[in-house]
């Protein structure tokens, strides 16, 4: 869910140990019960794309279940292991404040057995510690790849206590070094697909929202939001909170999607992406669905399966469904976006030509109805003419003489 900038919370240092602060929020039982099972393990990795709700979700079971945990906001800095141990030293003097001596720093002599001293550093902090106490490493997703930080921290929860646990927050799947505890199964994954909003949690944040506002949502545009959302945290919060009541009606049903929806999506998706990723999301989205053999067409990159793959292991506003071949397709709104987003990258002719070949890909897939609405964006009237007079015949077979006349 939408977290305060950095400039906004507090000062440096404080901020990285401030678990955040919770507005009203849904309470979501399953998912707390599955914590509640998971917790048997030494970590609990949860994992999905900006705005899934990972952040709130343990927030609000902490609360819930009562627990003042050690949280720890990790940022690009953590990659210098030396800031990391030195804010870790300082949150552990905040859960325990009675015990004066400081955890040892990360000095100059240490660094020939960073593993010693990672080993040392993490028994001595369970010490100060509850022996049910639970550690939050959020935004994991920060720390640079390559850095000997995630070796480290691996070994250094396997240090901690039966009954500590830890909860990772993430926006990707666990990094290599943790693949021995993984085949321990000492990871319990919480995926994208768990954190989705099921429909009794969408009509629960809906009533929230209404209740505050004494607004009702029509039966249509509860439908119509819910097909949208698809189960998006935080794309149903942005719109609800930024979108006056009397005006949603209208938003969403003339198909109208929110800049703030945008701007969110601009802000954090993107972020961080290389120029590759973010040329390779904007063509493929003028796919509604596509195979690898079509990302690679359209792309001209060899290459594309190997991203695809990487999108959807990182749950990127990514699906993929296994029928007789393997189809992927992007979560409709972070589609909305890349499309808005690509009539300003990418000149006219450009896109055209990007539609063009998309829309001849889905033809020949038989998507027909798919190549039939970029024929029309891309203003290709021939196009248009042959595909409609090779599938008359077949739609006034099936009785569908009103899609027919839709498409002349």
């Amino acid at each position: 869910m939408p977290r305060l900038s950095r400039s906004t919370r507090r000062p440096a240092g404080l901020a990285k140990l401030t678990p955040p602060t919770l507005p009203l929020v849904l309470e979501r039982p399953r998912l707390y019960r599955r914590l509640d099972h998971a917790r048997k393990n030494p970590i609990i990795w949860i994992t999905g794309p900006p705005g899934a709700g990972k952040t709130t979700l343990v927030a609000s079971y902490l609360r819930a279940r009562r627990v003042r945990p050690l949280w720890y906001n990790l940022d690009e800095r953590d990659g210098d292991l030396a800031t990391f141990f030195h804010y870790l030293g300082l949150a552990a003097k905040q859960a325990a404040p009675r015990i004066r001596r400081s955890l040892p720093h990360l000095t100059p002599e240490y660094l020939l057995g960073l593993p010693i001293f990672t080993r040392n550093f993490f028994d001595s902090l369970a010490g100060r510690l509850k022996p049910s106490a639970v550690l939050v490493f959020d935004n994991y997703q920060q720390i640079p790849t390559d850095s000997q930080f995630h070796e480290l921290l691996q070994v250094g929860v396997s240090e901690l206590p039966r009954g500590m646990a830890v909860i990772v927050v993430s926006r990707q799947l666990p990094p290599p070094a943790f693949a021995g505890l993984e085949a321990a199964q000492l990871i319990e994954v919480i995926e994208p697909e768990a954190l989705r909003l099921t429909e009794r949690e969408f009509d629960g944040i809906l009533r929230l929202r209404a209740g505050r506002e004494r607004w009702k949502p029509s039966k249509t545009m509860r439908d119509e939001l819910h097909r949208r959302v698809q189960g998006w945290v935080a794309g149903l919060i942005l719109v609800l909170g930024r979108v006056k009541a009397g005006e949603r009606e209208v938003v969403f049903l003339r198909d109208k999607q929110p800049e703030v929806v945008f701007e969110y999506l601009a802000s954090q998706s993107l972020r961080g992406l290389s120029h590759e990723t973010q040329t390779f999301l904007l063509k493929t989205a003028q796919l509604p669905v596509m195979t690898v053999g079509m990302a690679e067409k359209l792309t001209g990159s060899a290459s594309a399966g190997e991203m695809l793959t990487k999108l959807h292991r990182a749950r990127y506003f990514m699906e993929r469904r296994e029928e007789a071949q393997i189809w992927y397709q992007y979560h409709s709104l972070f589609r909305e976006f890349l499309l808005a987003r690509s009539t300003t990258v990418f000149q006219p002719d450009e896109l055209r030509m990007l539609k063009r070949t998309a829309a001849t890909l889905l033809a020949d897939a038989g998507r027909t109805e798919d190549a039939m609405h970029l024929w029309q964006e891309a203003g290709e009237a021939d196009e248009l003419i042959t595909l409609i007079l090779a599938q008359a015949p077949a739609l006034m077979a099936q009785g569908r003489a009103q899609t027919l006349e839709g498409w002349l």
